[in-house]
């Protein structure tokens, strides 16, 4: 069955990269949690899209440049706050899985993100998401069992990834081709879309449930999409239809 992967958590309908947005995806039942992790001042992996918060909370001043007590004090829309990794693998242990999107220099902070998967014995759970070739060499150059999603900033470096040991390859919906999609199934990986046509000038996870069908109709295994439920609530439908043609 297709996985269900919460972009940002529900961001569809909680403030985004939150502990109630990734609370309320887990309630959804998704079975991943997408998340953005970065660099505090003082060296602690939070969860965060954007490098700095305006977008989100009116404030300009860049992520790296403050330490966690300041980006504590921030306050973000429901009575939320800026999330650290730990907070996030204490929450979803047993209950998520988690794809780790590393919006900075993968070599600067992945034995970091390796020591605290450790401590929190979540390795097998989680997912790194990387984009360069440099940074998928980096991850090879360290012994542990955490998986790689390429988000492959360049289609033509997806065999170069999977020769690297990517588990599976993320390509945006409107790119998804038949040509690619083979490409990697002859390898035996899985293909995870990210949701939204940006030629319409759609945001990253946005979709609707037909085309959420569309994309199951083709063997995708994974959708990073908004709204998990689009696909949880398609994937119950399924299994009653099943269920009813065995019965009847």
């Amino acid at each position: 069955m297709v996985r269900a992967i919460a972009h940002r958590g529900y961001s569809a309908r909680y403030p985004e990269n939150t502990l109630l947005a990734f609370e309320k995806a887990i309630e959804a039942g998704a079975d991943y949690i997408e998340t953005d992790i970065r660099l505090s001042r003082d060296g602690i992996i939070v969860c965060c899209h954007d490098a700095n918060l305006e977008r989100i909370a009116g404030d300009p001043r860049n992520i790296a440049e403050m330490n966690l007590n300041e980006l504590r004090a921030i306050s973000l829309p429901q009575g939320q706050h800026v999330p650290t990794l730990n907070e996030l693998l204490n929450q979803s242990a047993g209950r998520a899985r988690i794809l780790l999107d590393i919006k900075i220099d993968a070599r600067a902070i992945l034995p970091q993100v390796f020591r605290e998967l450790r401590h929190a014995g979540v390795d097998a759970d989680v997912t790194l998401g990387i984009r360069y070739l440099k940074h998928m060499d980096a991850y090879g150059s360290q012994m542990h069992p955490v998986r790689v999603l390429g988000l492959v900033a360049n289609y033509d470096d997806v065999h170069a990834f999977l020769e690297r040991g990517a588990f599976a390859i993320r390509v945006w919906e409107e790119d998804l081709t038949s040509e690619l999609q083979h490409a990697v199934k002859e390898w035996g990986r899985q293909i995870w879309i990210t949701a939204g046509l940006r030629s319409r000038g759609e945001k990253a996870g946005e979709i609707n449930r037909q085309r959420v069908a569309a994309l199951i109709a083709r063997g995708i295994d994974g959708i990073i999409l908004n709204d998990p439920t689009l696909v949880t609530r398609l994937r119950l439908d399924t299994i009653q239809k099943i269920s009813n043609t065995q019965n009847a």
